[in-house]
């Protein structure tokens, strides 16, 4: 279930299937934005292609990576509360 709300948003968000603005809302509040912080990473000196990033990434590298962890937070404060429940 995970992979699919992180590939599927990645995949219906760059494919000609969305209208332009649907897919940046989509690539901008699923998981998929943490791909965003891969525009922060240099070029290799030894990569003999050029080497740029997608220009698919609506959002900045570091408002990905929140975006990522607001996800990772709200799935473990989840688990928080069914393992409370479980154990009452």
């Amino acid at each position: 279930m995970a992979i699919v709300a992180v590939v599927l948003p990645c995949i219906l968000g760059t494919a000609a299937t969305l209208p332009v603005c649907a897919a940046e809302w989509l690539l901008r509040v699923t998981p998929a934005a943490a791909f965003a912080i891969q525009q922060s990473i240099p070029a290799c000196p030894r990569v003999s292609a050029d080497y740029t990033p997608p220009a698919h990434f609506p959002l900045d590298p570091w408002p990905g990576f929140a975006v990522l962890c607001g996800y990772a937070a709200k799935g473990q404060a989840l688990a928080m509360v069914l393992l409370r429940r479980r154990d009452e």
